[in-house]
């Protein structure tokens, strides 16, 4: 089991790969900043429960999933003194947004709507925009084309954008198919129409034939 503490030398002086995460309220982590940052514990599979660990907050709920914390889920929580969020599952996260070495000298752990996806700062608040589509946060001289003010409408960053191009394609193309099919279809009607109207017309006439043929 391998701790990361908070150590003037940095937030993850002793990150190592792993498989398991969970927060961690042990004695071994009091050394941490008076605010609502969390240090983590990274288990191996199969390791013991820490008995230690803090309780589960029933209160709070993952900003990604909606849920409460609870065993096997617990809460990665956001240093940031004004963020809305909060809380997160450790789960939830990628692990780029948990652990960074841009992230090594900070002394407590920023969500991703806190710290700037490009330089991975959190200064400037008042010049940082949310995507509107995965609520991660950017500086507006750190995106491209830079931006000299916040949007006043909806913004996307370049991935929430390009996915969202993809999906408007996708929609263009199942309406375009489902036009064709509507088209295909009514030309079968019609064309099955003109067939009955015909075969009508020729039973009509046999019937004349016939009616004639018994009158002579």
């Amino acid at each position: 089991m391998v701790l990361v503490e908070y150590q003037p030398k940095g937030l993850h002086e002793n990150y190592v790969a792993c498989d398991r995460l969970e927060v961690c309220n042990s004695p071994k982590c009091q050394d941490t900043p008076d605010d609502n940052s969390t240090a983590i514990i990274l288990n191996n599979v199969g390791a013991e429960e820490d008995s230690e660990l803090q309780e589960i907050d029933t209160v709070g709920s993952c900003k990604i999933c909606g849920n409460p914390e609870e065993e096997g889920k617990r809460f990665l929580t956001c240093g940031h003194a004004h963020c809305l969020h909060k809380h997160y599952h450790i789960c939830c996260l990628q692990s780029k947004q948990i652990a960074s070495d841009f992230q090594r000298d900070k002394p407590r752990w920023y969500c991703p709507s806190c710290l700037c996806r490009v330089c991975l700062s959190d200064k400037d608040d008042d010049l940082t925009i949310l995507c509107d589509g995965c609520d991660e946060a950017y500086h507006l001289y750190c995106i491209t084309p830079r931006r000299t003010s916040i949007p006043k409408w909806q913004w996307y960053c370049s991935s929430c954008s390009t996915k969202r191009a993809k999906d408007g394609i996708r929609q263009y193309e199942r309406r375009r198919l489902k036009l064709h099919r509507n088209v295909h279809t009514r030309l079968q009607r019609k064309k099955y129409d003109g067939i009955d109207l015909l075969l009508s017309a020729a039973d009509k006439l046999r019937e004349d034939e016939e009616l004639v043929s018994c009158t002579n």
